[in-house]
C-alpha cells in the first residue's frame, strides 16, 4: 500500500518472499516499482492514485480490466520478467483507499501469481505454439 504521496506504508511478508525485497528496505520510500520492474516506472497504484486512467490504459492495455468502480479500481494480468528468477505472470488489482469521510488516503495493490495458470493455458491451447505472448 502507498499513501497519497506515493510512499510505501505497508509491504507484507508474502510480497517480501515473492520479490526478495524486505519491508524495511521500502517502507517510507517510493520504491514500490522494484516489486515488478528493473527500472523506475509507475505502478498501477501510482497511476490510479494520480487519477490518470488514460495512462493506465496505455501502459497496461493488453490485459487491463476496469472494475465496477471506474477510475477507482483496476485489474491487470501481465508477464513481469524482473520478478523471480525467470519472470512471473501476475494478476494485479489496484484500488484507491479512502478514509471514513471519503478523503483519499492512498492506493493498495493485491497481487496474485498466476504463472502456473498461464503456463497451463500455453500448454493446453492447441492454437498456441507454447511461446509467451509478451
Amino acid at each position: 500500500m502507498i499513501n497519497r504521496n506515493h510512499r510505501v506504508v505497508y509491504w507484507d511478508r508474502a510480497l517480501e518472499i515473492m520479490t526478495r525485497i524486505r519491508s524495511e528496505d521500502v517502507l517510507g520510500t517510493n520504491l514500490q516499482w522494484k516489486a515488478y520492474y528493473p527500472e523506475e516506472r509507475p505502478c498501477l497504484s501510482d497511476l490510479l492514485l494520480d487519477g490518470r486512467p488514460e495512462q493506465i490504459r496505455i501502459v497496461l492495455s493488453r490485459e487491463l480490466q476496469e472494475e465496477a468502480a471506474p477510475d477507482t479500481s483496476y485489474e491487470c494480468t501481465d508477464f513481469f520478467p524482473a520478478v523471480g528468477s525467470a519472470g512471473r505472470w501476475l494478476r494485479i488489482t489496484a484500488d484507491v483507499v479512502r478514509d471514513s469521510q471519503g478523503n483519499l488516503v492512498g492506493a493498495m495493490e493485491t497481487i496474485e501469481d498466476v504463472t502456473d495458470v498461464k503456463e497451463r493455458e500455453f500448454t493446453h491451447d492447441p492454437r498456441s505454439d507454447g511461446s509467451r505472448a509478451d
